[in-house]
């Protein structure tokens, strides 16, 4: 099941409230060497990427990830 408004952008065409999902995701930029994540999505997936994407963009929103992670 999908709600995204362009279809094309849904993160996991078309699947993206899909919940307790195990997903792995390269993080790459800034200079520094890539790094592999593996996650679990506890409530729909679009939610948990969304809250990535805002702490990878916005610095004030960054230790809520790692809270998250247990850091």
């Amino acid at each position: 099941m999908c709600n995204c408004r362009g279809k094309d952008s849904c993160p996991l065409v078309g699947k993206c409230l899909t919940t307790a999902l195990v997903y792995k995701a390269t993080v790459s930029g800034c200079g520094v060497e890539p790094k592999t994540y593996i996650g679990i999505s506890g409530g729909p997936f679009k939610q948990r990427y969304y809250n990535h994407r805002k702490s990878f963009n916005h610095q004030k929103h960054a230790k809520e990830e790692e809270k998250s992670f247990g850091l």
